[in-house]
């Protein structure tokens, strides 16, 4: 355990560092992204448990160190009915949720140590796929997804969350701070060091097709990720709240986003 702290304190300054450095402390523009994108998983997760009876088995691609599942373990008040399973590549992101599942006495949640592009799950196994935040960090997301719809029972869904390579809005304010429409497509790609894959709705939709599923449904994130100069432009960001809003009514709306949830289900 004595390793397992160090490396969680690491950990800790590093978020330290970044906080600091991006300004993120008291930061809601920035959390009103976060809060809509994990809304758009936990409202699809929750309609599929009500829609589907009996018992239903739960995988968490790249679950990281587990809050959101074990949020989505509170939702609903037969969980006894749920087996939740996350997987995660980082030994310390499993090592800390299965101190938190110790603490919080959660018995019907699993975790393993794996590769989201090898799941160690059997064929046709699971009810439900949660995929949040990570097919962007892959070189070969394909493999991510065929690996997805392989532990998928026939008619099991998965939910998707990734950045949107391809948000209008950004791309203005980009072009705007730089002057330069060759600078801003860079920028657009560019999201964070880690973000190797980041790309369009229309192109993730080719790809979901491409690998044997369909899609049920698109949810858009935040007009803007936000961020500490957002932050300073009080009544800025009042009217960009309302205007995002009314995209998510509009039809047009759905590409002008950060970024995007997508529930897709295997096809036969």
């Amino acid at each position: 355990m004595e390793d397992f702290y160090r490396k969680w304190f690491d950990k800790s300054l590093q978020n330290g560092v970044d906080t600091v450095t991006n300004k993120w402390l008291g930061n809601y523009t920035t959390a009103y992204n976060t809060w809509k994108r994990m809304e758009s998983i936990n409202n699809l997760f929750q309609k599929n448990v009500n829609n589907r009876g009996g018992n239903l088995y739960i995988l968490d691609v790249g679950c990281g160190d587990a809050l959101p599942l074990f949020i989505l373990n509170t939702l609903n008040d037969n969980t006894r009915r749920l087996k939740f399973y996350g997987i995660d590549i980082s030994v310390l992101n499993i090592t800390f949720a299965e101190n938190l599942k110790t603490i919080l006495k959660t018995d019907n949640i699993l975790f393993s140590i794996g590769n989201a592009e090898k799941l160690p799950f059997q064929d046709s196994y699971f009810d439900i796929a949660i995929c949040g935040e990570v097919i962007e960090h892959l070189k070969q997301p394909e493999n991510c997804l065929k690996e997805i719809k392989r532990v998928l029972k026939n008619g099991g869904v998965s939910l998707i969350s990734t950045p949107n390579g391809n948000n209008p809005v950004q791309c203005l304010l980009r072009m705007f701070k730089k002057g330069s429409a060759t600078n801003s497509l860079k920028l657009l790609k560019s999201h964070s060091p880690e973000h190797i894959n980041v790309r369009n709705i229309k192109t993730w939709k080719q790809i979901f097709l491409s690998t044997g599923f369909s899609i049920i449904v698109i949810r858009r994130h935040g007009i803007l990720y936000g961020g500490y100069k957002y932050n300073r432009h009080r009544l800025l960001f009042a009217i960009l709240v309302v205007l995002d809003l009314m995209l998510d009514i509009l039809s047009f709306g759905q590409n002008i986003s950060e970024g995007i949830t997508f529930e897709i289900t295997k096809s036969k």
